[in-house]
């Protein structure tokens, strides 16, 4: 039984259909997520989505939600839900950067860049608006703009203490920088530059050292690859 169904039949009174898109994403973000929830966030969604057609929130809520399912059958779906709002509303933070994602994973790298870069110009000093930074840097590096990488990851590094140590999770970033090491060749003034950059943000984090010793692992692989 779905909450809206619920709530009918007891005779509460129905939640506006603003408020409620609120609550199931503020559901659907929670770390604490069952999995099943999901599957009945879909269905209310699907049906306030029917009602109103026109709704980007709505759109954004039943596309965020499908993303979540990580169906490759549904992605397709999804981007075009997501099209749909950023049509409605060009800079709509959340839809730009789940589009983003949902390019980069499939290896559409120069898309991908365009929408973190959209949603990085209006990002916000949380732990989502950290993300399109993030994904701007493993984007450029994940296209071989090994410069323009580093500079954005120069930049990334700067950004204030309390910022980065109360919002960063360094796995992401970490993760895509590294999975793309061995097709980068770093020479001359890149692996200063890296290693500044890795250096100031594990200064800044509430983590074990985890930055500097990923830059050394690229140096190494990328010196591998040179010789």
């Amino acid at each position: 039984m779905g909450f809206l169904t619920f709530l009918d039949e007891i005779g509460q009174p129905l939640p506006r259909p603003d408020e409620r898109v609120e609550d199931i994403l503020a559901e659907l973000e929670a770390k604490d997520r069952a999995e099943s929830r999901i599957a009945e966030a879909i269905r209310e969604l699907e049906a306030l989505l029917g009602a109103d057609p026109t709704s980007p929130e709505d759109a954004y809520a039943l596309g965020y939600a499908l993303y979540l399912t990580r169906d490759a059958s549904k992605q397709e779906r999804v981007r075009r839900l997501l099209r749909r709002v950023v049509a409605a509303e060009p800079l709509h933070f959340r839809a730009l950067l789940y589009l983003g994602y949902g390019d980069y994973r499939r290896g559409h790298y120069e898309d991908a860049l365009g929408h973190f870069r959209t949603a990085q110009s209006i990002a916000l000093d949380d732990r989502l608006g950290l993300r399109s930074h993030e994904m701007v840097i493993a984007t450029l590096w994940a296209l071989g703009q090994v410069e323009d990488a580093l500079a954005e990851l120069a930049r990334f590094a700067a950004l204030p203490r309390p910022r980065l140590h109360h919002h960063l999770d360094p796995t992401e970033l970490a993760t895509e920088l590294e999975r793309h090491a061995p097709l980068r060749s770093l020479h001359g003034a890149m692996v200063p530059a890296l290693r500044e950059s890795c250096a100031r943000l594990d200064a800044k984090g509430r983590w074990e050292p985890w930055f500097v010793p990923l830059a050394e692992r690229i140096i190494e692989t990328s010196a591998r690859e040179r010789s």
